[in-house]
């Protein structure tokens, strides 16, 4: 028996559209404010641990830095959106003999509950790949050449994993 498809391409390009306008607002400073702090703390690693100068490398730390943590703002608003729908479905499904009242207040519950979750996966991949890229793979480089690399490849990594299919 083939299969039926509810929406066509199109109309689910258009709901797609709509979701991501609707959903960008307020919680795109948590995501650029949540993407900037996990960005920050190679420096930490690279300072204290391994001894790298912060006087001379302060700019290139800050642009790396503030590069990365726009990548993983950008990861953390692709994997809420896909949480979105899915936390919203698991939802209705559990509110169909709930009041008006609390189905109003689905959309916006997903959004919280996609938001912090994302958040928390992608902060969590990032840390262990930076980890991973600046005691392993790029152990044997210099220090600002591993810091640029472990920083931005982590951060790119993890948008390259979020911004996956389903």
């Amino acid at each position: 028996m083939p299969s039926k498809k509810l929406f066509k391409k199109d109309e689910h390009e258009l709901i797609n559209q709509y979701i991501q306008e609707k959903s960008g607002g307020s919680f795109s400073a948590l995501y650029s404010g949540m993407g900037l702090i996990p960005a920050a703390l190679p420096i930490y690693l690279y300072v204290f641990i391994l001894h790298v100068d912060l006087g001379s490398n302060l700019i290139l730390f800050a642009i790396v830095s503030i590069a990365s943590g726009l990548v993983l703002s950008q990861a953390h608003k692709a994997v809420a959106l896909k949480l979105r729908r899915k936390i919203e479905n698991l939802e209705h499904k559990k509110a169909t003999h709930a009041s008006e009242s609390s189905r109003k207040k689905i959309p916006e519950i997903a959004q919280k509950r996609a938001a912090s979750t994302a958040i928390m996966q992608n902060n969590a991949v990032y840390l262990c790949l930076i980890v991973a890229m600046v005691f392993y793979f790029c152990a044997n480089m210099s220090t600002i050449v591993s810091y640029i690399m472990s920083t931005l490849g982590s951060a790119l990594l993890v948008l390259l994993f979020s911004s996956g299919s389903d």
